[in-house]
């Protein structure tokens, strides 16, 4: 814009209020994006001790076919450890899950509709 004696106005600037609540929702955004993420691993993670469970299980079972006492007791020995790694992954998919329900219950719905199409694929 010019003015009557040919100097540029000052360009319009935002309110500092929309400042504010455009990083609120750059924030936002980046938050939910990492908990979609973290998410989709702790899913992963599920998977994969569930794999090894069933992996696991077999071994007990071809060993207990075998008869063969030492790859028994070693079998189930795996087999304990992979129950634990799967309470684990558990617990912590359940937690992860949880805490991105309450995150999208808390955002206002015109927040949640301006981050949802930024976050990656994976999320949708």
């Amino acid at each position: 814009m010019s003015s009557p004696r040919g100097q540029r106005s000052p360009e319009p600037t935002a309110a500092p209020g929309d400042a504010v609540q455009m990083a609120e929702q750059l924030v936002a955004g980046a938050w939910m994006a990492e908990l979609y993420a973290a998410v989709h691993d702790a899913e992963a993670a599920l998977r994969a001790a569930l794999h090894l469970r069933a992996t696991a299980r077999a071994k007990v079972r071809a060993a207990q076919r075998a008869g063969d006492p030492e790859r028994i007791v070693e079998a189930q020995r795996e087999l304990e450890l992979t129950e634990h790694d799967l309470a684990e992954a558990d617990a912590t998919f359940s937690g992860v899950s949880e805490l991105l329900a309450r995150e999208l219950n808390d955002q206002p719905s015109a927040t949640r509709v301006r981050i949802l199409p930024n976050l990656p694929a994976t999320a949708a």
